[in-house]
């Protein structure tokens, strides 16, 4: 007879209950750790897109910041010129006109080009100059290529200029990056006033003493109207020989004046408290005097004027006595100079010929005298902002000569003396 208990199971058969909780303990672990898996993969993809984004977006900060150094340094290499012979092939490489060719990503075509910079006239067709010149050289550009800055000029506005500097690229040269700039030209030199000065003009006295001839500015007091002198002073009638006339008048001499001993004529404008420029080193320049130095850091600065010759022009600005050599020419009518003197002398010898202007200047109004010798020539304009007197001495005939051409080239923008003066609002694009 079977027991009772001989076909029950045994209690653990299966493990007692404490020891069957591992099952749940093993199985939430592993989802955990499927999710663990999951998130760390999720992160890792997550943090390599950053950083891939970060370094996206540093090299294209190197490949922006390489593109805004070549660009300034095309900007400040031509902020420092004087003239418009800045613009020509001997320092700029002719592009093919109205093409870019070399560093920029992609075939360049003239529609790319005309893209970049826009239709001036409206009418479809490339407008623009092109010329170039490589940014990390200060010489003449020989070719296009890379570290390049572009120069375009709009044929229908020759005062504006753009810069295009190509070329920039990160280190690793995976990010490339074009930037453009606007910049407007202006007149540096009588900014406000486009019919010039007289050939003589002074804030104190002019002495009208000895034996030189003035020929008048034709348009010195608007069109039509010849002024030879102008001062904030008054003048005394003419003495000795010294006369004035028109350029048509004057062969060797004056020899039908418009004043002369004793005969102060119209073209004398003295005594003039009310239109004289209370500021004559901005009216010329176009800067008041307290920021002088603004113009004397463009102006090549010489410190006397033995190195001046025929082939000196632009802007010079000398810091002591300025005596030019008998028989010796400075400047010419198409390459003339402004010369600034400050707080000095300044002579020319006999026979001595000058195209251009000359400034005696100080900032507090004491400029040093002139003396002009038997036979010079100024071909432009003299002036002086001594609120004393102008201090000429005359040691023979001195001729003082109104010349057009000369001084058209120095006023007229389309000519030598230019200065870069803002960067055009809205004209910056890195987007090219």
């Amino acid at each position: 007879m079977k027991s009772p208990n001989q076909h029950r199971l045994p209690g653990n058969a299966f493990g007692a209950p404490h020891l069957q909780r591992g099952y749940a303990t093993l199985g939430i672990g592993v989802v955990l750790l499927f999710m663990l898996t999951l998130m760390t993969v999720y992160l890792s993809k997550s943090g390599i897109i950053d950083l891939r984004t970060s370094a996206d977006k540093a090299r294209h900060a190197e490949a922006l910041a390489t593109a805004e150094a070549r660009l300034d340094t095309g900007v400040a290499w031509m902020s420092v010129q004087t003239n418009r012979d800045s613009l020509t092939p001997a320092t700029w490489a002719l592009c093919t006109d109205g093409t870019i060719t070399g560093s920029l990503p992609g075939a360049v075509t003239n529609a790319a080009w005309q893209a970049a910079f826009g239709d001036v006239n409206g009418d479809g067709t490339v407008d623009w100059r092109c010329q170039c010149r490589q940014a990390t050289s200060t010489g003449a550009a020989t070719t296009c290529g890379a570290d390049t800055v572009y120069l375009a000029t709009p044929r229908a506005t020759p005062g504006a200029v753009y810069f295009l500097a190509a070329g920039g690229q990160s280190v690793d040269a995976s990010a490339n990056v074009v930037v453009k700039q606007g910049l407007y030209f202006y007149n540096a030199i009588f900014p406000g006033s486009p019919n010039g000065p007289p050939p003589l003009m002074g804030a104190g006295n002019i002495p009208l003493n000895g034996t030189f001839n003035v020929v008048a500015n034709p348009n010195g007091g608007g069109q039509g109207v010849p002024v030879s002198i102008w001062s904030k002073a008054t003048i005394d009638d003419p003495q000795g020989a010294s006369k004035t006339c028109h350029a048509e008048d004057y062969v060797g001499g004056c020899t039908n004046p418009l004043s002369k001993k004793d005969v102060k004529g119209v073209d004398i404008v003295d005594g003039d408290t009310t239109n004289f420029p209370p500021d004559m080193f901005e009216y010329v320049f176009g800067v008041n005097t307290a920021n002088y130095d603004v113009v004397k850091r463009q102006a090549t600065q010489v410190a006397n004027c033995t190195s001046l010759g025929p082939s000196s022009t632009g802007l010079i600005w000398v810091t002591g006595a300025c005596t030019i050599p008998v028989n010796t020419t400075i400047g010419s009518s198409a390459h003339p100079v402004v010369l600034v003197v400050e707080t000095a002398d300044f002579r020319m010898n006999a026979n001595s010929t000058f195209f251009g202007l000359v400034f005696a200047f100080d900032p507090n109004g004491n400029a040093g005298s002139m003396t002009m010798n038997g036979g010079a020539t100024l071909n432009g304009a003299i002036l002086s902002n001594d609120n004393v007197e102008m201090g000429i001495n005359i040691n023979g005939t001195f001729n003082m000569i109104y010349d057009l051409p000369t001084m058209n080239t120095i006023i007229d923008p389309e000519n030598n003396f230019l200065k870069l003066m803002v960067r055009m609002p809205g004209s910056w694009a890195d987007y090219l």
